[in-house]
């Protein structure tokens, strides 16, 4: 009988153990499956997604704070790329309109000498704007995607 009582607690106690190893599993298990969830939908564009520190892990609360640093930090990085188009498209319109309409207007009969030096000189002034966005654009591009900023120390002279 008492070999019996022995069996029936070990089986007891396994089924406790499984249980309660399933329950910290789980706890362990479910944050990770969010963050996996959050990180196909940056993977998709979709930066506004945030997920709650668990409290219970040191290191998946970790791993959930570096998640929302990423998505913010991407979702600043996004919006600023989007009115960086927005405004190079704005600002690149006027002088390649310039450009067309003053060169199909020297291409017009009977325009004086005067004429076509001023509609000359607009196409060279533009030409010249549109030179330097092109430019302004390069060294961003550059600066952009240099790695790390060197770090600025005060020093005697």
């Amino acid at each position: 009988m008492p070999f019996v009582f022995l069996i029936v607690g070990l089986v007891v106690s396994v089924i406790i153990g499984t249980c309660i190893s399933a329950a910290v599993a789980s706890k362990i298990v479910r944050p990770v499956r969010e963050v996996k969830k959050a990180m196909h939908r940056v993977e998709k564009g979709d930066f506004s997604q945030r997920l709650e520190v668990t409290g219970f892990n040191g290191e998946i609360d970790e791993l959930i704070e570096s998640y929302n640093k990423m998505a913010q930090e991407l979702g600043g990085i996004e919006m600023f790329r989007e009115n960086f188009i927005n405004s190079f498209s704005h600002e690149f319109k006027p002088p390649i309109t310039a450009v067309s309409g003053f060169a199909e207007l020297l291409q017009e009969p009977g325009l004086t000498e005067e004429e076509r030096s001023q509609y000359l000189q607009i196409i060279a002034e533009e030409a010249h704007r549109l030179a330097n966005l092109a430019n302004s654009t390069l060294l961003m591009s550059r600066l952009e995607s240099q790695h790390s900023i060197p770090k600025k120390e005060p020093f005697s002279l």
